[in-house]
């Protein structure tokens, strides 16, 4: 009897040790020595009533592996808040040499109401910071890669789309690229038309040296040759470049007179991602349309230069030619219908010179009919002395030198307010 109480006594010790280091097992998961007792605990059930640690009691670290999501949070599939490291979330697709392209991070927000981000990113400094490296592949990459594409023609797309707000600089998008010695670099390359509500160039004198005036603008300007074309759109469909009737200027034209205008540029190739090329690379010259600018201005500068110049040639003419009407005493509108009295004439002033008296002969034909005068005129216009002349045919005029002041003179003959002759005299004391 005391054999069978002994035997009992222990089976239920043995049970109650047993029960013990499984509960210690559930709750320390470090007892690994019984795995079927610790997985049975884990198995989740069909109404979501267990829990893999708790706000009282966390975890420190998880590691999954094969894994592919976790939800943790009632709120989003994935919540992760991270007070400890610089990075939440590090995604390392390690170099193998395997053919395939893999990708760090995918996210696709496709829905039917035109509505949805596949990333949305807020930084206190960046947004979003993206950095290509071609892993010394010695290939094409891009820091940031934007294409909007659409199954109809409705809506709107925007490859690259940036705004920026709030602060004292703000950029909705900024670039940057720099070459290797004889490569190519483009902060910004847009395979399409661009569109913008102002353009501004950096043109601080603090960054500039050398400078001097621009030289022979004009006869340099006059070298270049403005053409109407079109572009070949269906032999460069990758380079997107516009359709219809385009004018502007041949980049290797543009070189012969400003080479400094010309830049050589490269639209890069395209790859899918199975590397199968998509479209080819093409290397082209293109021209800083900009840099004309201060030629054309100086050009202008130069030909105003010019016209002021012929402006003042021509009124120093005008002037003469005004004081020559007025020493005739007749508008240029008279003067251009003097020849219809070309019987009428001035004879020549005997003496002349004199200082005593002249002699003029004259002849008006019979049919005239109004008034003729003989104008004695100085050299600056100002009649000085007019005599009527009544007599029509031939007459003669007696001219007193002493009546007059040395000089020269213009003596003319004006009938009905029309120049008919005019010669020179000249008296002498």
């Amino acid at each position: 009897m005391k054999t069978l109480k002994l035997t009992g006594a222990v089976c239920l010790l043995l049970i109650v040790i047993t029960q013990t280091a499984l509960s210690q097992a559930n709750q320390i998961l470090s007892n690994l020595i019984s795995p079927t007792s610790i997985n049975a605990s884990l198995i989740p059930n069909n109404k979501c009533g267990r829990d893999l640690g708790s706000n009282a009691k966390r975890w420190r670290n998880l590691y999954l592996c094969n894994r592919a999501g976790i939800n943790v949070n009632p709120a989003y599939p994935l919540d992760i808040y991270n007070t400890a490291n610089n990075i939440a979330i590090n995604v390392l697709n390690p170099t193998t040499g395997e053919t395939i392209d893999r990708i760090g991070v995918l996210s696709s927000s496709i829905i039917t109401d035109n509505y949805g981000y596949g990333v949305q990113a807020y930084g206190g400094y960046f947004g979003l910071y993206a950095v290509g490296n071609d892993g010394a592949s010695g290939g094409s990459t891009h820091g940031v890669y934007g294409l909007a594409t659409a199954s109809s023609c409705t809506g709107y797309l925007y490859g690259v789309h940036g705004y920026a707000t709030g602060a004292l600089y703000n950029y909705g998008v900024y670039g940057e690229a720099y070459a290797c010695s004889g490569g190519f670099a483009a902060a910004g390359y847009f395979n399409g038309d661009v569109y913008a509500a102002n353009y501004y160039y950096i043109s601080d004198r603090k960054f500039k040296t050398n400078i001097t005036a621009i030289q022979s603008p004009l006869e340099q300007l006059m070298k270049l040759k403005p053409s109407a074309y079109q572009f070949k759109t269906g032999e460069y469909p990758e380079m997107g470049l516009p359709k219809g009737k385009q004018m502007g200027l041949i980049a290797d034209e543009v070189k012969q007179v400003f080479p400094e205008l010309i830049s050589q540029a490269v639209k890069p190739p395209m790859y899918d991602k199975d590397k199968k090329l998509i479209s080819k690379e093409v290397k082209y010259e293109s021209v800083n349309y900009m840099g004309l600018f201060p030629v054309m201005i100086a050009a202008i500068q130069e030909q105003q230069k010019t016209i002021d110049a012929v402006k003042a040639e021509n009124q120093e003419l005008k002037s003469r030619l005004d004081a020559i009407e007025r020493a005739l005493n007749v508008s240029s509108n008279q003067s251009a219908t003097a020849i219809s009295l070309a019987d009428a004439y001035l004879g020549k002033a005997v003496p002349n010179p004199t200082n005593r008296q002249t002699v003029i002969d004259y002849y008006i034909p019979q049919q005239t009919a109004g008034k003729a005068v003989m104008n004695i005129s100085n050299m600056n216009g100002r009649v000085v002395k007019s005599i009527s002349l009544t007599a029509l045919g031939k007459g003669q005029i007696t001219l007193d030198a002493a009546q007059l002041t040395a000089g020269t003179y213009n003596y003319s003959l004006i009938v009905n307010g029309q120049l008919v002759d005019a010669k020179k005299l000249v008296l002498t004391k």
